[in-house]
């Protein structure tokens, strides 16, 4: 069911694809940006071609946000004076809305921010960055007994920004859930990276954070978030996955304010 699910969709992508080339339809969204895009001999996107990168954008988007709202609901939950100083943030902004946040008003929560930002922090959604070398240069030791290691153009670097962002060097208590830092510490870009860095930073970062910080909104202005038995303090991952999840799920009761 789910591969014919999938099929129906390429499948309408790419008719839709077909129609707006034949017509010569001008949309500003990214299908039109794939309809224009050519490779380095001036060839463009195949319908198929565009048809699987709409259905990676949706995947990509869907997957990593759906993971960031388990990580921050499991430390809000775990963590009541966080979830506390959010809510007091919340109401503040329902009140000042009349019941009805707007896009600005959410965009404006500092406090809302932090949070976001702190769980990105400590639970990097994906398992590495990788970037292509265009100048040589030399990679200093990674220990004493160590050697340099000299990188060339056209190698190919993985790096792990889960073990940057949790390095004592860069942050203090680098394990601790604290949004604070992201309020009242200068925070280095280069050893924050949740959505990578330079010209290949995730073009999706806003719409996928605008998406959590609704739905975090709404959740605890409506619920209290509290442990249950099957909550799993500190989380253990997962090490049979590609991507960070909990190793048991993600298990929390949610109970209505009245």
């Amino acid at each position: 069911m789910i591969v014919e699910i999938q099929w129906q969709r390429c499948d309408w992508k790419s008719r839709m694809i077909t129609k707006v080339s034949t017509e010569g339809i001008y949309r500003p969204d990214m299908i039109q940006l794939m309809m224009e895009s050519k490779d380095k001999d001036g060839n463009p996107l195949t319908n198929e071609e565009m048809t699987y990168q709409a259905f990676i954008f949706f995947l990509a988007g869907f997957d990593t946000v759906s993971n960031l709202l388990c990580f921050v609901t499991h430390e809000i939950a775990v963590n009541p004076s966080i979830q506390t100083k959010l809510r007091e943030e919340i109401e503040e902004v329902y009140r000042k809305t009349d019941g009805k946040p707007t896009y600005e008003s959410i965009k404006e929560m500092s406090y809302m921010d932090a949070v976001m930002n702190e769980t990105l922090r400590l639970y990097f959604p994906a398992p590495f960055l990788d970037r292509v070398c265009v100048k040589e240069f030399e990679l200093p030791p990674a220990a004493s007994n160590a050697r340099s290691v000299k990188v060339k153009p056209g190698d190919v670097i993985w790096y792990l920004p889960f073990a940057i962002q949790r390095d004592p060097r860069y942050f203090s208590e680098p394990h601790k859930f604290n949004p604070d830092r992201f309020l009242k510490e200068e925070i280095s870009q280069p050893t924050y990276v949740p959505f990578g860095l330079g010209p290949r930073f995730c073009i999706g970062n806003r719409f996928a954070l605008l998406e959590c910080k609704i739905l975090l909104f709404h959740l605890l202005w409506r619920c209290e978030l509290e442990p249950c038995a099957k909550t799993q303090i500190p989380i253990k991952f997962n090490t049979q996955s590609f991507v960070l999840l909990s190793q048991n799920g993600f298990w929390l009761n949610f109970r209505a304010r009245v």
